[in-house]
């Protein structure tokens, strides 16, 4: 099993000889220079001198001047064969030199083992980029998610790896919180069912009891109270998160998780509610939704709230309100899973409506900003 090691972390700057592009989503950087590597941030320099740091996790991909086998992997991560980039970047770690190049390529090829099904490599490489330097809110963010089918050898030899970190780290720090939050996708993926009980009741307590309202900390137990919603525990999950909210502690960046977290909270209380109390919850749900859609479009978090938004009104039986958010998924996010998930709703609804029944949005196509919430 190979690992690249990556250098303690260092906060000098390292100047680099020369570099190509920067890509950010549909934004290049062309004709910049990379200059350093600290922690989980590229820092490279425009043209016009100014210079511009990136987190890693965000940067689509970066091609410098002279490294074949580095560039060369970056276009196949482009192209979706991460398998085949993971052989580009060990040959351009065996060929590196400088400090800073060591670090990128380990943080490049843990994103693109988090792009496969080996996951106890992936597991290994996040653990050594995380004991190599701080563990930031960036690089716990790099937490491999993605599992070998059930009963693969691969899942096992990760749950042992995580286990074995557990036992190194004490309290509830962001860094133990985020391995047990990894440990238990694992174990429900595995369907062990008691060791999943067992942590996620740790893990509930660990959310409580932690005295840190620091950026890691916050980021950690949003992910965390999301995975415990499935545990039977939407109705603690809603009643932290809204108090989070109101001591104000969780930052603008963090806002649009907190919201979708507690109305997906809001949403789940529902189905065990009748009358009022059901209506009220999905209001609140439906209108927490609505908010992260309308005040952060351009967030991870958008497209999936919006959807649900159009799931809340369904229940509702607000019919034109969820075909309109629906519809409004796929134009905005048309590239997005919940986009997918939309247009099999609207495609499932008009196989339900009588032959020549009226589209229940305007047949012009005009959008109407109206949630719907509340109408009735």
């Amino acid at each position: 099993m190979q690992i690249i090691l990556i250098p303690a972390l260092s906060f000098a700057w390292v100047v680099s000889m020369r570099a190509d592009t920067i890509q950010l989503g549909k934004l290049s950087h062309s004709n910049v220079k990379v200059v350093g590597m600290q922690a989980d941030t590229i820092l490279y320099e425009m043209p016009d001198g100014r210079q511009i740091e990136k987190p890693l996790r965000v940067v689509t991909s970066v091609q410098i001047d002279g490294k074949p086998h580095f560039n060369r992997a970056e276009t196949l991560m482009e192209a979706g064969q991460a398998q085949q980039a993971l052989g580009k970047y060990d040959k351009a770690g065996v060929q590196a030199t400088d400090s800073w190049m060591e670090r990128l390529i380990a943080f490049r090829r843990l994103r693109a083992l988090n792009q496969t099904e080996m996951v106890d490599r992936a597991v290994e490489q996040w653990l050594s980029v995380v004991d190599n330097s701080n563990p930031t809110a960036e690089t716990l963010k790099l937490y491999p998610c993605r599992h070998a089918p059930p009963n693969a050898p691969e899942n096992t030899a990760a749950i042992g790896m995580l286990q074995a970190k557990l036992a190194t780290l004490e309290g509830h720090s962001p860094y133990r919180m985020t391995v047990q939050h990894c440990l238990l996708g694992l174990y429900s993926h595995e369907s062990r069912v008691k060791e999943a009980n067992e942590l996620a009741r740790k893990l509930l307590e660990a959310t409580r009891t932690s005295s840190s309202d620091s950026d890691e900390d916050i980021w950690v137990r949003l992910q965390i109270m999301e995975q415990l919603i499935g545990y039977g525990q939407a109705e603690s999950v809603l009643v932290d998160i809204r108090s989070l909210l109101r001591r104000n502690v969780v930052s603008r960046a963090q806002q649009p998780q907190a919201i979708l977290v507690a109305g997906k909270a809001a949403r789940i209380l529902s189905e065990s509610t009748e009358d009022l109390d059901k209506r009220q919850l999905l209001a609140a749900a439906g209108l927490g939704f609505m908010r992260v859609a309308t005040y952060f479009p351009d967030t991870p978090q958008a497209a999936e709230a919006l959807l649900l938004a159009g799931r809340v009104n369904a229940a509702m039986g607000n019919t034109w309100a969820a075909t309109n958010a629906y519809r409004k998924v796929i134009q905005q996010y048309a590239d997005s899973p919940a986009a997918k998930v939309a247009q099999a709703a609207l495609e499932a609804d008009s196989a339900k409506q009588p032959t020549g029944s009226p589209s229940p949005i305007d047949p012009t196509g005009s959008a109407d900003d109206s949630t719907g919430l509340g109408d009735k």
